[in-house]
């Protein structure tokens, strides 16, 4: 038995043949026939009757996938219409807390995940900002804590920072308009609108439950704790 639109299969069909006697005319002719067969073998198949009975199991798993798929795709229903509120929220955000707090809001993924990206984001820009004490003065600047730019023990710090235009040496105050005090800006408030969300605060509560450390943005055990500051 061969699969009737197996097309190397007929010409071991025709070596069967031949042992018990049955011989083409020619080997080009039985290619000509072969193919001419195979080339009209869909509208063939096309013509024959279908059954009218199916098989139970055969309709037992067909059902099956069925309702797989009707589930399925009421799932992407769901997800469509999460996204398009997403999106409408998106369209109405002022700034990046408000898009921050609306990924925290809408997302699935995990709170817990959300705020360790975003507090390692604050910490790792001391790496452009010129140092950890640089970084330290403008979170806590940005919060409206009065900190002392100490140049005699971190002045390469401070020097750095201020050819990067992100303080101003003679006024000692941070220049938030630079693009790297505005990068610095968004990551923070990314944390904070994580930790406005109820439901984020407690999973993060929970998580970091035994490190004594104050869930609070704008304290300095939080810096040290999550910044490492």
């Amino acid at each position: 038995m061969i699969r009737v639109d197996d097309d190397v299969a007929y010409n071991q069909l025709r070596d069967t043949l031949e042992k018990y006697d049955f011989a083409s005319k020619s080997g080009t002719k039985w290619d000509t026939k072969r193919k001419l067969f195979l080339q009209n073998l869909p509208d063939l198949i096309a013509s024959l009757p279908t059954p009218t009975v199916i098989d139970s199991e055969v309709h037992a798993a067909a059902l099956a996938k069925l309702r797989e798929a009707q589930a399925e795709l009421l799932n992407y229903e769901a997800e469509a219409d999460k996204l398009k509120n997403y999106i409408s929220q998106l369209e109405h955000a002022k700034d990046a807390a408000d898009v921050a707090a609306l990924k925290a809001e809408l997302s699935d993924t995990d709170p817990v995940l959300e705020f360790n990206n975003a507090t390692a984001a604050v910490g790792k820009m001391f790496l452009k900002v010129g140092g950890k004490e640089v970084l330290k003065a403008m979170i806590a600047d940005h919060y409206g804590h009065q900190y002392a730019i100490d140049m005699m023990n971190y002045g390469d710090e401070y020097q750095e920072a201020a050819l990067k235009q992100l303080v101003n040496l003679d006024t000692r105050q941070v220049l938030w308009n630079a693009a790297r005090a505005k990068e610095l800006a968004r990551h923070i408030d990314a944390v904070d609108a994580i930790l406005d969300n109820p439901d984020a605060y407690a999973a993060i509560s929970k998580e970091f439950a035994n490190n004594d450390v104050p869930l609070e943005p704008d304290n300095l055990e939080f810096w040290q704790a999550f910044y490492g500051v």
